[in-house]
């Protein structure tokens, strides 16, 4: 390796770890409680119960912001395999640094709740896997990814600690997670064609919530889920419809 090599080397250690730094200190800062949820999970195999601190759609925003980070969707393939529809993406992150991560994320089918899926959902969530995976390698980040509550089992998860203001929630805990995720996956989708203060302003509207109000979509009931669900669908086919409208 030659000097100039070697020196190239200790300045992107020297990087990295002035970043992973940074992240350790700003953390604290950056994030709040409302960016994180808490599950247990039962381990099948040994019964014991661990809790995971998931980091919110949320938390990852504010981490790109805070360190300029850019993002770009190097690769998407999709794969059959019988019945099961798999999406596999892999992304680049980069800081203004000029350091960069790339990871691979994934979404199929047969993963719980995702059956019925529309497959333009199942992209993107392989890809919002990706780039957050990506991010997470980039700043050296010490939580798990972006509420993937959705792969666990009922089994082997307490809903309790996800939801402690719904104790008398009628529909089963599997119900309002699979809605909870659609809902997130349609957001998604929407917001590179329409601002997500319009996109909320809309869910409100629908719900008789005044404008000037915050809220959370996991903390809405399952009926007002279902209406929220059905806003954004609508919404969907809209843009859709204009979509074509243009084309022709």
């Amino acid at each position: 390796m030659s000097e100039i090599e070697k020196k190239r080397e200790m300045s992107g250690l020297q990087e990295r770890l002035r970043m992973f730094e940074e992240f350790r200190i700003a953390k604290n800062k950056i994030l709040s409680q409302d960016d994180f949820m808490e599950v247990t999970i039962k381990d099948k195999k040994t019964g014991e119960i661990k809790k995971k601190k998931m980091l919110l759609k949320s938390g990852w925003r504010k981490i790109k912001l805070f360190f300029g980070i850019s993002s770009e969707i190097l690769e998407i393939k999709r794969e059959k395999d019988g019945d099961k529809i798999i999406y596999m993406c892999k992304a680049r992150v980069s800081a203004p640094s000029g350091m960069s991560a790339e990871a691979v994320g994934i979404c199929s089918s047969d993963e719980p709740g995702k059956s019925n899926m529309p497959e333009y959902i199942l992209s993107s969530i392989a890809q919002t896997r990706a780039i957050n995976k990506a991010i997470a390698d980039l700043v050296g980040a010490d939580f798990d990814e972006e509420i993937d509550i959705e792969k666990l089992s009922e089994e082997d998860l307490d809903i309790s600690h996800i939801e402690p203001h719904s104790k008398s929630e009628k529909a089963l805990p599997s119900d309002k997670t699979k809605l909870v995720s659609l809902i997130f996956g349609m957001i998604h989708e929407i917001e590179g064609k329409i601002s997500r203060t319009e996109i909320f302003s809309k869910i409100k509207d629908s719900l008789g919530i005044p404008k000037d109000q915050n809220i959370k979509i996991t903390q809405l009931d399952i009926d007002q889920l279902k209406k929220v669900e059905s806003i954004l669908r609508s919404e969907i086919q809209n843009l859709k419809a204009k979509e074509t409208e243009n084309f022709f």
